[in-house]
C-alpha cells in the first residue's frame, strides 16, 4: 500500500507540473499528441491518463523558469522514492523535462526514419500476413483465398485463448518466388528524433533528444533535412514487392 501511495503521489505531482507549464508557458514548437494528462468522467469517477511522451520546446521567462526547476525535482524526487519503494533499478523512461541553459540560441529539431531489420533464411521462418478477431472470421477466410492463390503454404491458426485468427506462410514461399537463398525484410518501427542545441558562447553545439526541451527565452527553431543517405543503404529501386507482406524486402547479394 505505501508503494501504490508513493506512485499516486508522483502522478500528482506531474499531473500538477505538467498542468501549470502548459498554463505558464509559451510553445515554441509542439509534436505531441498531448502535453499534459488526459481527463475522462467514467461513471461519475475522474480518471486521468498521462501523455505518452513529449516533444516539445516551451519558452519560460527567467522567473518562471526558475520555478519549474524547483517544481521538477519535487516529481523528480518523487519518481525516485517510488521506484526505490518498487525495487526498480533501471532508469525508465519518463516525460521529464529537459532545462536548456540561457545560451542556447538555436535548436534544430531532426526526425529519421527507424527500421528494424530480419534475414529470412530458407526453412526457418513463418511469416504472418493478416490477423484479425474470431468474430470477423469471414475477412480472414476471403483473404485465405487471395493469400492461398499466391503463397502455397498458407495456413489458417485459431487462437481460443486471445480470441484471433491469423494467416500465416512459410518464408521459404517468397524466397522462391524471388529465386533467393536470403532475403533482408525490413519493417517501419516510428521516427528517431534529436534535437541538436547551438550555442551563443564558444561552446560545441550539444546533441540531445528531442523530449520536453525548455528554454529561459524565445530560440530559433529549425527542422533539419533527414541525415543523408549511406552508400549501403537500401535503395528504393533495389526493393522487392511481394502482395500481402507489410515488410520491405531486399534480396541479399
Amino acid at each position: 500500500m505505501a508503494e501504490l501511495n508513493k506512485w499516486r503521489n508522483f502522478f500528482m505531482l506531474e499531473e500538477e507540473l505538467l498542468k501549470w507549464l502548459d498554463e505558464t508557458g509559451t510553445s515554441l514548437v509542439n509534436d505531441s499528441d498531448s502535453t499534459t494528462y488526459v481527463e475522462k468522467i467514467v461513471q461519475g469517477i475522474r480518471l486521468t491518463r498521462p501523455p505518452k511522451y513529449i516533444r516539445q520546446v516551451l519558452h519560460l521567462t527567467d522567473d518562471l523558469y526558475e520555478e519549474a526547476q524547483a517544481r521538477f525535482a519535487d516529481v523528480k524526487q518523487a519518481f525516485v522514492d517510488a521506484k526505490l519503494d518498487d525495487g526498480i533499478d533501471d532508469e525508465s523512461k519518463i516525460r521529464f523535462p529537459i532545462f536548456i541553459d540561457s545560451a542556447a540560441s538555436q535548436i534544430n529539431i531532426i526526425k529519421n526514419a527507424a527500421y528494424k531489420s530480419k534475414v529470412l533464411k530458407r526453412n526457418d521462418t513463418q511469416l504472418t500476413l493478416f490477423k484479425c478477431d474470431v468474430e470477423t472470421e469471414h475477412l480472414a477466410l476471403d483473404m485465405f483465398d487471395k493469400i492461398s492463390a499466391v503463397y502455397p503454404s498458407a495456413e489458417i491458426f485459431r487462437r481460443l485463448l486471445s480470441k484471433t485468427i491469423s494467416i500465416s506462410i512459410n518464408g521459404n514461399d517468397v524466397l522462391d518466388k524471388f529465386d533467393a537463398s536470403e532475403i533482408t525484410m525490413r519493417e517501419y518501427t516510428g521516427n528517431q528524433y534529436r534535437a541538436k542545441i547551438v550555442f551563443d558562447d564558444e561552446r560545441e553545439s550539444e546533441s540531445e533528444k528531442y523530449g520536453f526541451l525548455i528554454v529561459p527565452h524565445s530560440v530559433a527553431i529549425f527542422n533539419t533535412v533527414p541525415q543523408k543517405r549511406r552508400n549501403d543503404a537500401y535503395k528504393e529501386e533495389d526493393r522487392l514487392h511481394a502482395p500481402f507482406i507489410h515488410y520491405d524486402l531486399y534480396k541479399r547479394m
